[in-house]
Formats: structure tokens, C-alpha cells, sequence
């Protein structure tokens, strides 16, 4: 016998129920769940070929770069002194070497004589571009002695 408060039990047949909207009520379950709309980040890759396909040698030491060298021009700016240098001027370029470190009066800078005799006061921005351009031109420079 049922009482007024117990509700009908449902069937794995029987149609699902309709809302006040006249709307179809499904059952909850994952088949129902939307994938949102919004685009998503996929998994990362670095997992993706786990099965060996990465295995790989170690690599070489990377070189230093533009922020390494500019840490140690801050870090320790007289290591610098007796380096040599390399600028382009108008497509040539012409190789100097740095004499001394002045940080007397602000801004410090590096005083770089080149091998024909003009001089040059370096601002740290001009020191780290000088070295980059004689790593890459340094092979060309007659005077190199190291």
C-alpha cells in the first residue's frame, strides 16, 4: 500500500521527466556533460612521447647569452678591462680593446681604444652589443691575442 508522501519509483524504461519549460529532463550522467566553448590548452607534449621516442643524447653546454653576459657586466664590471671589442661603423667593422672601467660618476662606463687610435666611452649597453658583434666577428681581428 502507498502513502500520499512516497513518490513512484521510476523504471530503466520509462521516459524522463518534463519541467515546467516543456523542456525534456535527462538523467545526469558523463554522456550528457557539454564540452565548454571556450578554447582549452592541450596536455603538454613534453609527456606526449614518453614511450622513448625523446631519448635523446645530452646536448652541449648552451653559450652564453645577451643576459649572462649583461649579468656580469653588472656583477663584475672590471672583468672586462684588456677584453677586446668589436663595432660596426657604416658596414665595417673595426676592433678595439677595452683599457679601463671608470664608476667614479654615474653612469660607470668602459673606455675602449681601437686599433687605429680613436677612443670610446662604452655604456654598458654599448659594451654587451661590442661583445656580442666580436664573438660573432672575432675571427676577422689581426690583433687578437687570445
Amino acid at each position: 500500500k502507498e502513502n500520499a508522501d512516497s513518490k513512484p519509483k521510476e523504471n530503466a524504461d520509462s521516459k524522463p521527466k518534463e519541467n515546467a519549460d516543456s523542456k525534456p529532463t535527462e538523467p545526469k550522467s558523463k554522456a550528457n556533460i557539454e564540452a565548454p566553448k571556450f578554447p582549452i590548452k592541450s596536455a603538454s607534449k613534453k609527456h606526449a612521447n614518453a614511450a622513448g621516442e625523446n631519448d635523446k643524447l645530452p646536448t652541449a653546454k648552451k653559450p652564453k647569452t645577451k643576459d649572462d653576459i649583461k649579468d656580469m657586466v653588472q656583477s663584475d664590471p672590471n672583468s672586462f678591462v684588456n677584453k677586446r671589442v668589436a663595432k660596426d661603423f657604416d658596414g665595417e667593422c673595426f676592433f678595439g680593446k677595452v683599457t679601463k672601467y671608470d664608476d667614479t660618476e654615474p653612469p660607470p662606463f668602459w673606455h675602449v681604444v681601437y686599433d687605429d687610435g680613436d677612443e670610446e666611452d662604452f655604456s654598458s649597453r654599448d659594451l654587451i652589443k661590442s661583445l656580442k658583434h666580436y664573438k660573432k666577428h672575432g675571427k676577422d681581428d689581426k690583433n687578437a691575442s687570445d
